[in-house]
């Protein structure tokens, strides 16, 4: 019998690797879409089996009990989790938001999620968005929405030298192929502007 295991759409290839950059594939979190005008008491209810309240402004992500919470617009949210945390948070949230006009989906299919780590991921990522990512404006637990090489995208800050880039499934292989090209790129560029 065939697997029915989930495959990621980068699954088969391998993490990139250079001086001061590591790129990757990766499946480690599920990603849910939220919306809705939730009231106070399902913000309440939401935010106990969340452990972090649905956050009111963009930008910041709220980290909750094995979930990042981010406002993408007024009334829409995405909810990361990791695998651990989320083949039953569909169905709890979806007890919550029994007879409101609130919404939970599944939208992990249709995401492509690569990490991009190293002491020049900021330059990689500054190459291809306009976004302010430096870090007195871009802090660790921020995201932005934004595009990457013409594709719309969502840019988080992860760490003091991690990022993650989320993308539409259907832009996998141009994003890869973009970021793993013009990280050989950066690296030429930096090193001989540092040799000089």
């Amino acid at each position: 019998m065939a697997s029915l295991a989930r495959k990621g759409p980068l699954e088969g290839r391998a993490p990139w690797q250079g001086e001061g950059l590591r790129l990757a594939g990766s499946d480690l979190l599920s990603c849910f879409l939220l919306r809705g005008r939730p009231d106070e008491a399902m913000q309440q209810r939401m935010a106990s089996l969340l452990g972090c309240r649905l956050p009111g402004t963009p930008i910041v992500i709220e980290h909750g009990k094995g979930v990042q919470v981010l406002m993408l617009a007024p009334c829409r949210w995405m909810i990361f989790a990791s695998r651990e945390a989320s083949p039953a948070l569909p169905h709890h949230l979806q007890e919550i938001l029994a007879g409101s006009f609130v919404a939970v989906s599944d939208a992990s299919d249709g995401y492509v999620h690569i990490t991009v780590e190293g002491p020049r991921a900021i330059d990689l990522l500054a190459a291809g968005t306009a976004v302010d990512l430096y870090p007195g404006r871009f802090r660790t637990g921020h995201a932005a929405q934004t595009e990457m090489a013409r594709i719309r995208c969502l840019i988080r800050r992860d760490g003091e030298t991690a990022y993650s880039v989320l993308a539409d499934v259907s832009a996998a292989d141009y994003l890869w192929t973009w970021l793993t090209t013009n990280a050989e790129l950066t690296i030429a560029t930096l090193g001989n502007s540092g040799a000089s």
